[in-house]
């Protein structure tokens, strides 16, 4: 199981009131994740905003909930574990109360590319807090500062203001990628049946994932007529190729 080593640092915590007011104030205790090594971690900063409950809890009446609801949002640097080679990165959202939903989105990419290298979401109803957690495995034989960026969508309870709220937050890391360790080659299976295909990917070191697309040859039924990464790509042992096999649509004889 891929561990991360579980660092604390400073962090900047900027606070939206109801009224929309800023405040930006210094804290302490945002969790970050250290990279396991060859990784220059960045200090993480929080955003949070705040929901006020309808009038009548302000004025002392009781609708169920608390005056105030309070949501932040935290994500961790990248970082990198040893071979196999995986890149990762977490975050999360915590209220103080449960809330109707959270919706949290979270992307790693290298600075100067617009490639993903990991990305998670989830989607949670009635809860008061939600994660995900960005994990690939990835080899990058140059190096470079990578970034983990998450975007949250918060809907608070019915009568709290603001209803809905975004929340956003990134961490930047330098990861030196250097040592990629053994690499294997994706053989080219395009033409062959599904089980050589299969035969052929083990043979390798890697594993098959098939998947069925309409053709409209007969002569293509049955056989790999794509796959992905491409031929001649180097992955590390054990990654799967995803083959898609076809299956005649009937159209041409």
């Amino acid at each position: 199981m891929t561990r991360f080593t579980r660092a604390v640092v400073t962090a900047t915590v900027a606070v939206v009131t109801a009224a929309g007011a800023l405040v930006v104030s210094a804290a302490s205790g945002a969790p970050a994740y250290a990279a396991a090594r060859n990784a220059s971690a960045s200090s993480t900063s929080d955003q949070t905003v705040q929901a006020s409950a309808p009038v009548n809890v302000q004025d002392g009446g009781d609708t169920g909930g608390p005056q105030y609801i309070t949501c932040s949002i935290n994500v961790s640097a990248p970082s990198k574990t040893l071979p196999p080679e995986l890149v990762g990165a977490s975050a999360y959202v915590t209220c103080d109360y449960p809330i109707a939903s959270i919706e949290l989105t979270e992307h790693v990419h290298k600075e100067g590319s617009n490639v993903d290298v990991a990305v998670d979401h989830v989607l949670v109803s009635g809860v008061s807090s939600a994660g995900t957690v960005a994990l690939a495995a990835f080899c990058d034989p140059v190096g470079g500062v990578y970034t983990n960026s998450a975007i949250a969508s918060i809907d608070f309870p019915a009568g709290y203001s603001p209803q809905t709220a975004s929340l956003h937050d990134s961490a930047s890391s330098a990861l030196g990628l250097g040592d990629c360790g053994v690499r294997v080659a994706v053989p080219n299976v395009a033409g062959q049946a599904r089980n050589v295909a299969v035969n052929t990917l083990a043979t390798a070191g890697l594993n098959a994932v098939a998947s069925v697309v309409t053709v409209h040859e007969s002569v293509d039924s049955g056989h790999v007529v794509g796959q992905s990464p491409t031929p001649g790509s180097a992955v590390i042992p054990g990654s799967t190729v995803n083959i898609f096999i076809g299956q005649w649509d009937g159209s041409h004889l």
